[in-house]
């Protein structure tokens, strides 16, 4: 296969375990489904943190090895303490987006030279706290959507980013469909950590 654009993943600490416990994404490239193991020799992923914190390794200790905790940190893609306390207190979602897109602004150099480091045919799986598969918000889905409009990331990355899909009878509930940037489908992690596609793709 050709060497692909650099493809990061946004999602939880706990999505990203049983991600890389599948050893494999799949994703679609041009209208076709294609797959890139998770190798860990030579390892061609990576996993990173975009929250202040993260879970302690005995409450999630797939990551254990791969993930090194805050030295694994995008501090450029954190939010401030002083804007997640406003946000616990009140829950103002439209200020905490005006806020934190102004943080990305700010830290736009820091975030381009970032972008130009990546490495084709590598996955990078972006990770903060909140389950969005519900009614919570994580300033993860604001990175995902400057990203894909921007003009330091527009086209030299695939972006995914995953939703919660429970209505259909083919798929058991709480599985995890990857979605790339045109809303398609990419692949599902069941809720027991297997992954394969679904609907049709093989």
């Amino acid at each position: 296969m050709k060497k692909l654009k650099p493809v990061v993943i946004f999602t939880t600490f706990w999505d990203a375990a049983y991600l890389v416990d599948s050893k494999c994404v799949l994703f679609d490239w041009h209208g076709n489904i294609k797959k890139l193991n998770l190798q860990s020799e030579p390892c061609n992923f990576s996993v990173k943190s975009v929250a202040l914190s993260h879970p302690s390794f005995e409450k999630i200790s797939k990551l254990k090895g791969i993930f090194r905790g805050n030295r694994d940190r995008l501090d450029f893609f954190c939010p401030s303490y002083d804007l997640l306390h406003k946000y616990h207190k009140d829950k103002d979602w439209n200020y905490y987006i005006e806020k934190y897109k102004e943080i990305m602004r700010n830290n736009k150099k820091d975030i381009g030279d970032w972008i130009s480091f990546l490495e084709l045919n590598n996955i990078y799986i972006l990770c903060c706290w909140e389950d969005t598969s519900g009614v919570a918000k994580c300033h993860r889905k604001i990175i995902y959507d400057t990203l894909k409009t921007s003009r330091i990331a527009k086209d030299k990355l695939i972006l995914i980013y995953p939703t919660t899909y429970t209505t259909s009878s083919s798929i058991s509930r709480g599985t995890m469909l990857w979605r790339n940037d045109r809303g398609e489908l990419i692949t599902a992690i069941s809720d027991t950590g297997t992954m394969g596609a679904s609907n049709g793709v093989s």
